[in-house]
Parts: structure tokens; sequence; C-alpha cells
């Protein structure tokens, strides 16, 4: 072999080499991006953010509100009692003292004294009927289904379980303090299943309503279950918002919880199992001025783009203010169809940019079914407010147990976001 033959092969081993290490560093970096977009991306919370915007200036002038605004100031109570505060002798010099020259009135709260737990024996009669000879027990209000608490007693361990966020160690040791009541936090978890399993008729009146509804503002986030990531499911409407929890998030869980047929709207946030479900959506337009935005503040071919939608957005809310006529509705619908159209058909040079049209092409027709159908929002925030309690929960509890845990869960958040009777007394009846 020739001394340039020998040259050629040595050239050719390096460049393939090297060809096989750009290859290799490109695989890394699509890596590295794809996971960088979990903390990058138009839809990360402010707080998981790795690059975090920088302080703004310290404004001058004092904190607080600005001179001249309304004060407000706390209604007093109305007094259960009246305390005369009376002095027989001058703490000064001992002399006795008259009548009193003026009477200032001072309205004090104040926690009543800690209170013992009520315990009650009941009796309870048991009967066979003369007539038909069937065994009768008689029956009171105040005895729970199950167990030895009772109903007021159950109700306030689910609320601060559920609505002030106490981990079962935390209510022992208040129920201890406050009513020397000794209970384990094995039996706390039990009472919030009692009570869950005398709600699951309510739980199903909420379905059964959600799936009559007009919309259904509905969002997911992750829910880790003994380690597995499940999704919680919000389901938002006028009255009511149901949580269900689930190892999936595709359109199985839609058809679970919505029917097969659903004849409302739905508004999210664009995922596919909600157009694999239902072609009658509201694309979320938070999300997709989001998107414009982050991209607009990275690649200077996206603002005009960015400003575009955000001027479409509000022009079409401040029109929709005044509840237009349908005919009027139909003609702002093709106003707003023909701009979409005209900012989705150009050409892009940027890809990142031309990604982000395409999203907005294929979502425009569902972006604009808040215009023809009056009462349902352009946004899906009803939803993602509805999921905040939920997030601030799991950041405290960090994972639930079981699938028992997932059923308790949603169930009572589902009647506390209904309304707060449901965790009553009378709930466990």
């Amino acid at each position: 072999m020739s001394r340039k033959d020998r040259e050629i092969e040595r050239l050719t081993r390096e460049l393939r080499l090297r060809d096989q290490r750009i290859q290799h560093l490109e695989k890394k970096l699509l890596e590295l991006e794809k996971h960088l977009l979990q903390y990058d991306n138009p839809h990360t919370p402010p707080s998981q953010k790795k690059d975090k915007p920088k302080d703004q200036p310290h404004k001058k002038g004092k904190p607080g509100r600005p001179p001249g605004h309304a004060g407000v100031t706390r209604p007093q109570a109305t007094p259960t009692q009246t305390v005369t505060v009376d002095a027989d002798t001058c703490p000064h010099c001992q002399n006795k003292l008259g009548k009193a020259t003026k009477i200032e009135t001072q309205i004090i709260e104040e926690l009543p004294e800690p209170q013992p737990l009520t315990v009650t024996e009941f009796k309870i009669r048991h009967y066979d009927c003369p007539k038909c000879g069937k065994h009768v027990t008689a029956t009171d209000k105040r005895l729970p289904k199950e167990g030895i608490f009772g109903p007021r007693l159950l109700a306030h361990i689910n609320l601060l379980k559920y609505k002030y966020r106490l981990t079962h160690r935390k209510i022992t040791e208040f129920l201890k303090h406050e009513y020397n009541l000794k209970i384990t936090p094995a039996t706390v978890l039990d009472i919030t299943r009692r009570v869950s399993d005398s709600l699951q008729k309510e739980y199903q009146k909420v379905k059964d309503s959600l799936r009559k509804s007009k919309a259904s503002y509905t969002d997911e986030t992750g829910c880790p279950v003994q380690g597995t990531n499940y999704w919680l499911w919000g389901f938002t409407t006028d009255h009511e918002t149901l949580i269900a929890i689930r190892k999936s998030r595709g359109k199985k869980v839609l058809t679970e919880i919505l029917g097969n047929k659903y004849p409302g709207t739905i508004i999210s946030d664009g995922h596919r199992s909600y157009s694999n479900y239902t072609t009658n959506q509201q694309r979320c337009w938070s999300h997709i001025l989001r998107d414009t935005q982050h991209a607009a503040e990275k690649y200077p071919e996206a603002k005009p783009l960015d400003k575009a939608m955000h001027r479409l957005y509000h022009k079409l809310t401040r029109r929709l203010e005044h509840q237009p006529p349908p005919e009027e509705r139909i003609i702002i619908h093709h106003q707003a169809e023909a701009t979409l159209k005209r900012w989705t058909t150009k050409k892009y040079k940027t890809p990142q940019v031309d990604k982000v049209s395409e999203k907005i092409k294929t979502a425009s027709k569902s972006l604009l079914t808040f215009i023809t159908t009056p009462g349902i929002e352009p946004t899906n925030n009803r939803a993602e407010r509805a999921l905040r309690e939920h997030v601030v929960i799991r950041k405290i509890i960090g994972t639930l147990r079981n699938e028992k845990g997932t059923r308790i869960h949603e169930t009572l958040m589902t009647m506390l976001a209904v309304e707060c009777k449901y965790i009553c007394p009378n709930a466990c009846k």
C-alpha cells in the first residue's frame, strides 16, 4: 500500500470516527433539550424555572396603600354576654369611689374554654312486631353507621384533613391537645374512609349533574400514588367541581366521567385526549398566548405573531362583553377566522416559530368556539384554579398510598369543592 493510500485510509477512519461522535453529540443534545423543556417552556410556573427573572429595581415611596385610599374597618361582633367592670376604691389613696362619670364600651372576642368530649351511652331497644313478626331495631340520628365516633367528630376530622391540609399525625396531636382524645393516624385514615363511603351517592349525583352540563372546564395534573404517576382530573362547571384520580391521561377517562356523548363544550388546554373524545371544545387562549410570548422572547421573527394574537384576543373579548346577538357573533367569528388564517399561512424561517404557527393553525377552529357559544370562557383558568388546592396538598403529603387513598381523596375533595354542607353531621347519619 502506497503512502498516499495509507493517508487516505487514515483520513477516512478519522472522518468516520468524527461522524460517529457528531451523531452521539446530536443525540445527547436532543435528550438535553427534551429534559430542559420540563423547566423552560411557555407553561412552566415561575417558581420552577431555573433562570428566574432578576429582581426588579426598588421603587421609591413608602410600602402599603397609597395616600387617600379608603380604609377598611373590621365590623364589630354582636356581644353574646355583657360584663360590667366596677371599681369600689381608688387604687391611689384607697378612698371610696362614688358614681361613675362615664361608661366606656369595649367589645372583646375570645375563644371559649376548652370543652370536654360529649360521651353518650345509647341504650338501643329491639322489638318483635306482634303483627308481622319482623324484628325492629330503634334508631337515632346521632348514631353513626359504623364505629364509635359521632357524626360531628367525623366531619371535624375530615375538614382538618382536606380543608385545612393537616397530616394524619398532626390531626391526632390536635385532637389530643384540644379535646384529650387519643386516636392513632391509622384511625384518622379509617375515619376519612368511612365518610368517603357515606358520600358515594352524593359523588355520583355530582357526576350525573356534570354529564348534563353545558360546559366543563377540564384539566389534569400529575398525582403520585405509591411512587407511580397517576393523573388527577378536575371537571368544573358553574355549580360544581368533580375530582377523579386515574392511571390514564387518555380519552377513556373522559368517556368514563362524561359519558359516551357529552352534550356540552369542553374547555381544555388542548391535550390530544380531548380532541380524540370530542370536536365540541374550546382551546385555552392563555396557553396559546403563552406559546407565542415565549417564542417572541427568544426569536424576533415571532414578535409580530405574538402581538397579533394578543391584539385579536383582547379585541374579541371586548366585542363580546355586551353580549351581541347570534347574527353579530357569526360575523365576529368569520372575521377572527380570517385573521388567524392570515397569520398561520405565513412562511416562517425559524423552525420554532413555524411550529408555534402550525399549533395555532391546528387549534384555530376550537379557539373560536366561545364566540358562537354564549356562556363559556375563552380560557381554562377556572379548571386550573380548581386544581391549585390539590397541587398544594401534593406538596404537603408527597404521595397517596394506594387505590383506597385515591378514592377517599377524590370523593371528599369533590364534596368540599361543591359545598361544605356535604361534610357535616348529616352526611354520616
